[in-house]
């Protein structure tokens, strides 16, 4: 051996002939340990362990350490020192000598411990295993000799030795004889071992690894059976394809890491772990790969250099930009949950179910079914609409109820209700009336009622809480000006710089927002500012950036009340303005200690308003139209039949009906993952944008369905102000055109997959910092690699097994609920593992990829769609047993199931970048590993949709489901939506008596008669529309002639004249 200390090739050499010259050593050493148990003089040399390194001993032992055995282990430890220098220490086990040196030796003494020489391989066997020591008893020891550091400069060797002063008290020839097979055991594996590498040394080796400082190679997966200890400190490198150069430097280093990991598998009381370890050195050793013909520098043991990970590291950073403000504050915000999972490409419906489960207390359930029943009966959307406004009795209703303060802790006289009761109450008035949801709406997420609970100080809290909860200040939240839509934090227009003025520190701000919900009533504004700081007057508390600051309505330069118009819609929405505003830091939510934070404070706002809020208006759509329009159809005729006897009736019905499943089973999901005290932002982005998109299609199609009473206003027109109103929330809180392509896989790709964040943080790192950000972005950058081919290979396998399950697939196995759960899950976890490694290919675009938006907005359509199919199988394996729920949740999953694969075959198709060909190559191999045999997704079938149809425009469970939770007026109280409901069950018997009738050929009875009476009657009713005499005041004045008939009579009386002149 060397004096550096690692082996050469001509050491393994020499080891490997002295093992097969050891046989007679081996059999002399048996006889001697038989007699060492029936004699205790036994020489000193006779037991020596063999020994390592001077640079290794004490890193590689001291690992080991005292905690590794029990505290009786040093209850027979001594240390001697004698004149010479020499240390005599006792342990009972070997192994743990160095340990116990350092542990025992006083300061004087101490330094002589810290070099430590080698001892030779040839002089002994193996140290000995975990088992071999236990056969050892406590009445024996063993002792070392440790010299000074100037002695070990002259020798390199530890000579261990046993103490055979010590009594003996073990006599047993089967404990020789366990000691001698675990010896010549661990002899054999040994030189298997050695022998196996010296066949595989030129084979190209696969494995992550990490070199160590202390040039100990370390594999990575050694921690899932051998200890490596410490690894904070680790640089990971590449393996590659080359052949091995049987160089000294290789083969040193495969010796060192063998006799690493053999000594880490002693600690570990494995039987394989010398196995493991010899696994890891062959998988962990790569070769010094030969250089350039220039002499290049030989690579690193895996044949990437330093020089190559800083190559390719400064190439990825070169590619990709700097992340703007906006993007680095929105990356830092919120949370990570489901979202994440999808792009592991592994999500887990089983997760799903344990974890979030929506519900109602008894309190929150009463306040739905009494407080909110009573403000809809309060609520005609007709007047509303017209009016432009609600009454004073509705105002004041909805102030003395709380209804502006149900997030708002009890303490504080809130209600303190969960997100998820907030959303069934948002979900019952959408029912009746648009207006009212969004009124309702904004102060329970939008409005800083919540923040003030978290964030504001003691005097904000006191102040302000008390009014919010009892009504006496509505509030809003003033955030959006004529520059910054979409871009919140850009905030231009909403500059504000801190000054002081008397004595007082604050803020003189100027600001032009529009927009704002409950604006021209709001006693209390949340305003979002852009704060600076040029004169420093911070000093340390607080920050520059985004902040809020509280002013209530009659502030000095204060301006609101002007009104936008909304479309058709009656809900107040307007303007906030300022110039040169004076706002002390009092005024600041939050005080002087929370300036600059104001974007975490909006971002948890906008994921209930984007996730909550806007999506409960969509179900609520949902619940009303399908329940409205499915009666409407069994009332209505045509031709003598009912319209939903129609086909087109029948599929615009099941398309209508399965998108408000959906937007349902959504809705619940996202309220108990609110609830569960997460923000995920990009799954508050998907069900904005889809929920909002989907319940703009059930209108439409409620629309058509009931064509000529869908398009008369008037208090019979349950369909024209949600139609009017749905581009609203398509628009707001930002606008589903930018949410869909960029937004959600935008900030899906870099704040949830398992490794991007890192991996982007480490290329926006500073010049000076540039050494570990390569070390994160070489270990993360491997992992993306490791990631995309595991979704490569799962995208493979399972897309072939989805395409065997559905081929052969039952057209009625729906039908048996457990197998609708065991199939659609497989298909989505199929689709998972494509979307997650088309999302893998995204990063071959670097920047790029932030301006490619039609490639954002597929994958964003199938993202979404993944989702939604993981909510409609939460919400069917929470409702199970409900009548025909199978039928419509498979209806809506062979839909879901469809968008998806074909978002991402449309995005296979047109990949964009300079790799887009490869990229689009890898994607199909991956996602469509047999061509169009591997798409097996079709859309519902014809008799599904009749079938789901049927259960719509009949009595069954699952419209009553649909029911639940919409507003029916009480009898006799002429309400269409809630006489429609009424009158189906009353045509639907009368329908099956006519044609009983008309197969038997008979008469009716008079029972039969009178009910077939009263189901026409109903229709003759329920039919008409809205006719007034007037539309405008000025209409209806004494005398009025409508424009269009005056001067008729001149003009006929000029047609007399001309007729006889």
């Amino acid at each position: 051996m060397g004096r550096d200390g690692l082996c050469d090739s001509a050491s393994v050499a020499r080891m490997l002939e002295k093992y097969s010259e050891r046989k007679g050593a081996l059999d002399e050493r048996r006889a001697k340990l038989v007699a060492m148990s029936r004699d205790d003089d036994v020489a000193a040399s006779d037991l020596s362990l063999f020994s390592l390194h001077q640079k290794h001993v004490q890193q590689l032992l001291q690992k080991t350490g005292p905690s590794q055995f029990d505290k009786s282990d040093h209850s027979n430890v001594t240390a001697d020192d004698d004149s010479s220098g020499n240390v005599r220490v006792s342990s009972l086990y070997g192994r743990h000598v160095v340990n116990l040196i350092n542990k025992n030796l006083d300061a004087t003494n101490r330094s002589k411990s810290i070099n430590f020489s080698h001892v030779d391989v040839g002089d002994d066997d193996e140290l000995l295993d975990t088992e071999t020591q236990k056969s050892f008893p406590a009445g024996r020891s063993w002792h070392s000799k440790v010299r000074t550091e100037k002695e070990l400069e002259k020798s390199t060797e530890i000579d261990f030795e046993v103490d055979t002063a010590a009594e003996p008290s073990w006599h047993s020839s089967s404990i020789v004889d366990e000691i001698d097979m675990t010896l010549h055991k661990r002899k054999e594996k040994l030189r298997k071992l050695m022998d196996d590498l010296s066949l595989t040394m030129n084979k190209a080796v696969n494995g992550k690894l990490q070199l160590e400082k202390s040039q100990y190679i370390i594999d990575a997966e050694a921690e899932r059976g051998i200890d490596t200890e410490d690894q904070t400190n680790l640089v990971p490198v590449q393996a590659v394809d080359q052949p091995i150069d049987l160089t000294k430097g290789t083969i040193r280093n495969l010796f060192a890491l063998f006799l690493r990991n053999m000594l880490a598998s002693t600690t570990t009381r494995s039987p394989n772990m010398a196995t493991a370890a010899s696994k890891m050195a062959l998988r962990a050793t790569g070769a010094s790969v030969s250089g350039t013909q220039n002499g290049e520098q030989r690579r690193t043991i895996l044949g990437i250099s330093k020089a190559l990970d800083k190559r390719l590291y400064r190439m990825a950073k070169g590619v990709m930009p700097n992340i703007s403000q906006t993007e680095q504050v929105a990356l830092g915000c919120g949370t990570i949950g489901f979202d994440r999972d999808i792009f592991t490409g592994s999500p887990s419906l089983k997760h799903l179910v344990d974890t979030y489960k929506p519900k109602l207390t008894a309190e929150e359930q009463s306040f739905l079914d009494n407080e909110t029943n009573k403000l809809c009966e309060l609520l005609n959307d007709h007047d509303v609409s017209m009016a432009k406004d609600f009454n004073k009795e509705v105002w004041d209703y909805m102030r003395d109820q709380g209804f502006f303060a149900l997030k708002i802790p009890k303490e504080w006289g809130g209600k303190g209700f969960s997100t998820h009761a907030v959303s069934q109450i948002l979900v019952k008035l959408s029912t009746q009336s648009f207006d009212a949801n969004a009124t309702v709406a904004v102060p329970n997420s939008l409005g800083p009622g919540e923040l003030l609970a978290r964030y504001g100080t003691d005097e904000q809290k006191e102040y302000f809480l008390p009014r919010l909860a009892d009504g006496t200040l509505i509030p809003c939240f003033g955030l959006t000006g004529p520059h910054s839509g979409s871009d919140a934090t850009s905030l231009i227009q909403s500059d504000c710089v801190v000054e002081e003025r008397n004595g007082e520190l604050g803020v003189v701000a100027s600001f032009k927002k529009r927009y704002i919900t409950l604006a021209p009533v709001a006693g209390v504004v949340g305003l979002g500012l852009n704060l600076s700081d040029p004169k420093g007057l911070l000093k340390g508390v607080g920050a520059e950036g985004f902040s809020v600051a509280l002013l209530e309505r009659d502030h000095p330069g204060l301006r609101m009340g002007r009104r936008h118009m909304p479309l058709n819609a009656a809900f107040m929405n307007g303007t906030v303005e300022g110039d040169d505003v004076w706002i002390p830091m009092s005024n600041i939510l939050g005080g002087q200690e929370r300036c600059g934070f104001g974007w975490h404070m909006f971002v948890e706002c906008l994921a209930e308003g984007r996730g909550v809020s806007l999506p409960a208006g969509s179900a609520g759509c949902g619940r009303g139209v399908v329940s409205a329009v499915g009666a409407y159809t069994r009332v209505r005729k045509q031709f003598r039949v009912p319209i939903a006897e129609f086909g087109g009736i029948q599929e615009a019905l099941s398309l209508a009906g399965s998108d408000a499943l959906i937007t349902i089973a959504g809705t619940d999901l996202m309220n108990a993952i609110i609830d569960n005290h997460e923000a995920p932002m990009v799954v508050s982005s998907i069900m904005k944008q889809n929920c909002t998109e989907r319940g703009r299609r059930i209108v439409e199609r409620g629309m058509d369905i009931a064509a000529g009473s869908a398009i008369c206003r008037g208090d019979k027109n349950y369909l024209g102000n949600a139609y009017m109103s749905l581009p609203i929330a398509i628009t707001v809180e930002g606008a589903n055109i930018m949410t869909r392509s960029f937004q959600i896989i935008g900030q899906g790709l870099t704040r949830c997959h398992p490794h991007m964040l890192e991996l982007i943080y480490s290329l926006q790192a500073p010049k000076e910092k540039e050494d570990e950000a390569i070390k994160t972005f070489t270990n993360q950058f491997y992992k993306v690699v490791n990631h995309g081919l595991t979704n490569f290979f799962h995208s493979i396998t399972r897309g072939v097994g989805s395409t065997v399950s559905t081929k052969f697939r039952s057209s009625k196995a729906y039908k048996d609920g457990d197998k609708l759960l065991d199939y659609h899950e497989k298909q989505l976890l199929r689709l998972s593992a494509n979307f997650a490694l088309t999302a893998d290919l995204c990063f071959t675009l670097g920047g790029r990829l932030k301006f490619e938006e039609l490639l954002m907005g597929r994958l964003a359509d199938a993202m979404g769609a993944i989702f939604l199919g993981y909510s409609t199988l939460h919400h069917y394996s929470r409702n199970r047993g409900v009548d025909g729920l199978e039928a419509i949740t498979e209806h809506a999953m062979l839909r879901l199931e469809k968008e998806a694969l074909d978002a991402l075959k449309e995005a296979s198709d047109n990949f964009p970048g300079p790799l887009g060909t490869v990229a689009s190559t890898i994607m199909k191999m991956g996602c469509f590993p047999l061509g169009s045999i591997t798409r097996p997704y079709s859309p519902p079938t014809d008799s599904l949709t009749k079938e789901v149809s049927h259960l719509l425009t009949n009595p069954s469970g699952l419209r009553d489901m649909f029911q639940e939770n919409i507003y029916v007026a009480p009898e006799g109280v002429a309400h269409q939506v809630s006489d429609l409901i009424r009158a189906l069950p009353v045509c639907v018997e009368a329908d099956k008596i006519a044609s009983t009738l008309r197969r038997e050929k008979r008469e009716p009875t008079l029972e039969e008669a009178d009910k077939i009476a009263k189901a026409e009657a109903m229709r003759d009713i329920l039919i008409q529309v809205n006719a007034f005499d007037h539309l405008t005041d000025a209409e209806g004045q004494e005398g009025y002639v409508r424009p269009a008939l005056l001067g008729t009579e001149e003009r006929l009386a000029a047609l007399e004249r001309k007729r006889f002149a």
